[in-house]
């Protein structure tokens, strides 16, 4: 991207801010943010939020690196945790309602993972993971995010439609297309 794109401005706040917002704003009731590249920065804009913060210092060695750094301080500070999801915050058009969605499905039937269907079929996060599938995501590769585990849980998996899921924003063409409003 050339910049942190946790702080492009999208909508009146960063796309940090944003994920953050929904999070909190949520059912759910603890968010843990993990950091990476430029984490002080990031952990200035969130200061005062009911979060939980955790910085990854092996960030660089890819994502996977950053979803087992919370899913430690998950288990770290919330010992009893039944399931965590997981978000992303190159993700505009998530919501709480959506992440409302997802921890009401895992309540009712608690499948061993609940995710985000897109428009284009691409199953992704936010996704949640029940308890007994931890130790699964604890052995993912650094470099690779959850989605190979989604794929393998087949009938063990509850797909909540995301309409825009598959917007993130990875590029400055990514973004200069969403700004403008070619993605809508």
């Amino acid at each position: 991207m050339g910049t942190s794109k946790q702080m492009l401005s999208v909508n009146g706040h960063t796309l940090l801010e944003h994920s953050v917002n929904c999070a909190v704003g949520s059912q759910i009731p603890n968010v843990i943010v993990v950091f990476g590249s430029h984490a002080h920065d990031h952990q200035a804009a969130l200061k005062g939020r009911p979060i939980t913060m955790e910085i990854n210092q092996e960030w660089a060695s890819g994502i996977g690196s950053s979803l087992k750094a919370g899913l430690k301080k998950a288990i770290q500070s919330y010992p009893n945790v039944q399931a965590i999801m997981v978000l992303v915050c190159d993700q505009p058009l998530l919501s709480s309602v959506h992440i409302n969605r997802m921890a009401s499905a895992y309540f009712q039937s608690r499948p061993l993972a609940v995710a985000s269907q897109y428009n284009n079929g691409v199953v992704g996060v936010p996704a949640l993971f029940d308890r007994s599938i931890f130790s699964s995501l604890m052995q993912l590769d650094d470099k690779l995010g959850a989605r190979e585990i989604l794929n393998k849980l087949n009938q063990e998996l509850t797909l909540i439609p995301f309409v825009g899921g598959e917007i993130d924003l990875d590029t400055p063409e990514d973004y200069h297309r969403y700004i403008n409003g070619e993605y809508l």
